[in-house]
């Protein structure tokens, strides 16, 4: 019975959190104001099939209504050291082998390492429609497991990079855990692990 009774109250406490505002502190800690710091794993799937992965830093300023981002790409080795440079809509790839920098198209952001800086820097709060599905249990970056909120989520408009996300928020702290993006057939185009966050 007392087991029983603390599975009610958990799953009450749970969902008497406005979810709105579950991901809105989440969001803060992820675009916090100043700048900030987080290093991430993405790994990037086709047809149900892990298919890249990439260990990624980035660099946000607050710049207007929005950030000014940097991501620095530590692995794999092919593309250690390659630099992607994000300011408003406009996006720019930097390769340090050819000494070369491009800017990406629309249709470029949505593939490689270019999107990395689209998935890092989303606004979800702002962006997607959201839906607490419930509490699960999953490791973070530090191989820990945690307690996390699982929110689904629907974008508001067709200028958002990815339709569909299935995210995970640290049910303690709000610190990002997992966030999975889903193409509008409903198929898993990469997920991002948050290893570490801060400002600097």
């Amino acid at each position: 019975m007392k087991l029983l009774t603390t599975i009610l109250f958990s799953s009450t406490l749970a969902f008497s959190l406005n979810v709105q505002e579950i991901v809105q502190k989440s969001d803060a800690i992820r675009n916090v104001g100043g700048s900030m710091y987080e290093r991430g794993h993405i790994v990037e799937y086709k047809n149900a099939r892990k298919v890249d992965s990439m260990t990624i830093d980035i660099y946000a300023k607050a710049y207007g209504n929005g950030f000014k981002t940097l991501v620095k790409i530590l692995s794999p080795k092919k593309d250690k050291g390659k630099l992607i440079l994000r300011s408003g809509n406009k996006m720019w790839l930097y390769d340090p082998n050819s000494k070369a920098t491009a800017q990406m198209s629309p249709q470029q952001r949505l593939m490689g390492q270019s999107s990395s800086a689209d998935v890092m820097s989303a606004n979800f709060a702002k962006d997607y429609r959201l839906t607490l599905v419930g509490v699960e249990r999953i490791k973070n970056g530090a191989k820990q497991m945690r307690d996390a909120y699982k929110v689904a989520m629907r974008a508001k408009s067709t200028s958002v990079s990815y339709p569909i996300v299935e995210y995970w928020v640290d049910k303690e702290n709000f610190r990002p855990i997992l966030a999975k993006f889903y193409t509008a057939t409903k198929n898993c185009s990469k997920s991002l692990t948050t290893v570490s966050i801060k400002k600097y």
